[in-house]
């Protein structure tokens, strides 16, 4: 009987063609929102700051877009056929800051690890299931406060050693 099964869902999975490379690849609209980072503009004010330091703000700007989008959509990044228009938006936002300064190549960042999780998370629900009601509580807990009576919280979460560096 299983091999019966086994058969049919071959037959069934024949029966339908793959997507060729072009739709594999095809690049859509970037979901994430960057204008959300201009109410963080300084002005004509803004200092001068070494590579590493704007890199540092980069990776602060695109943590906070992705939250935004997670708020929104409950995914935590954006489909990987949209790496590439995600970074040329932000880039563009960027420009206006920072000009002649080409965050991928000034920053190492690679075009994928826009739309890449750590340990094959993409979803609420997939962290929520995978760490568990009273962790979660306590992530609750300690978030939920005024930020005026809050302790500092770090810009980058603990080291996932399943990932990949980001910088």
């Amino acid at each position: 009987m299983s091999s019966l099964l086994f058969l049919l869902l071959l037959l069934l999975l024949s029966s339908s063609p793959p997507p060729t490379l072009s739709q594999q690849n095809d690049t859509v609209a970037c979901p994430l929102n960057f204008d959300v980072l201009r109410r963080f503009n300084p002005g004509s004010n803004r200092p001068k700051l070494d590579r590493n330091t704007e890199c540092q703000y980069i990776l602060g700007g695109l943590r906070l877009v992705e939250a935004q989008y997670l708020q929104l959509t409950d995914s935590f990044l954006p489909p990987p056929n949209a790496s590439e228009s995600c970074w040329a938006a932000y880039q563009a936002l960027a420009s206006d800051f920072v000009p002649n300064f080409d965050i991928r190549a000034s920053c190492g960042f690679e075009t994928s690890w826009i739309s890449q999780g750590c340990m094959n998370i993409t979803t609420r629900q997939q962290f929520e299931d995978l760490v568990g009601n009273a962790t979660l509580k306590d992530v609750i807990d300690n978030c939920n406060q005024s930020l005026g009576t809050a302790r500092p919280v770090p810009l980058a979460p603990p080291a996932c050693p399943t990932c990949k560096p980001r910088i």
